[in-house]
């Protein structure tokens, strides 16, 4: 049942993945857009995925069929060792594509949250009677 769920979930993240970076390249027509940290992280994310499901999964899956009852499988058992080793990885690989969304989420943030909309912030430097027109919001925290 997991095993199912997870493949569904895996297919659909890279369908997902591959949908926004072709609609990111279609709009730009340039394959430099592919490079900035909102891409980036969108390819980290559909690599964890892909390693994921035809790797890790793969051989959960092998190991699954070979011991019949993960929960009747002895706790010596070599097989439940490597099963429990994989299932850590798989784990770790999981949170890699969770982590690099919520990056992915931020990047977005922060770009939409800038001067396009009209947002300035205006800080009186200290040592003079002028203001600094510090365009991005997020940079008035630098300071």
């Amino acid at each position: 049942m997991v095993g199912f769920a997870l493949t569904r979930m895996h297919i659909g993240g890279v369908i997902c993945g591959v949908i926004f970076l072709l609609a990111r390249f279609a709009r730009t027509r340039t394959f430099s857009n592919l490079a900035t940290p909102a891409a980036l992280c969108v390819l980290v994310m559909i690599a964890a995925t892909l390693i994921s499901q035809f790797t890790v999964s793969a051989k959960m899956a092998a190991l699954r069929g070979q011991m019949g009852s993960i929960q009747a499988t002895a706790a010596d058992s070599p097989l439940l060792a490597e099963f429990t080793r994989l299932h850590s990885i798989s784990v770790s690989l999981e949170s890699v594509v969770l982590l690099a969304g919520i990056a992915t989420m931020f990047f977005f943030g922060a770009r939409s949250w800038s001067p396009h909309l009209g947002i300035e912030i205006q800080m009186q430097d200290p040592g003079s009677d002028s203001t600094a027109n510090l365009g991005h919001p997020a940079l008035a925290l630098l300071r």
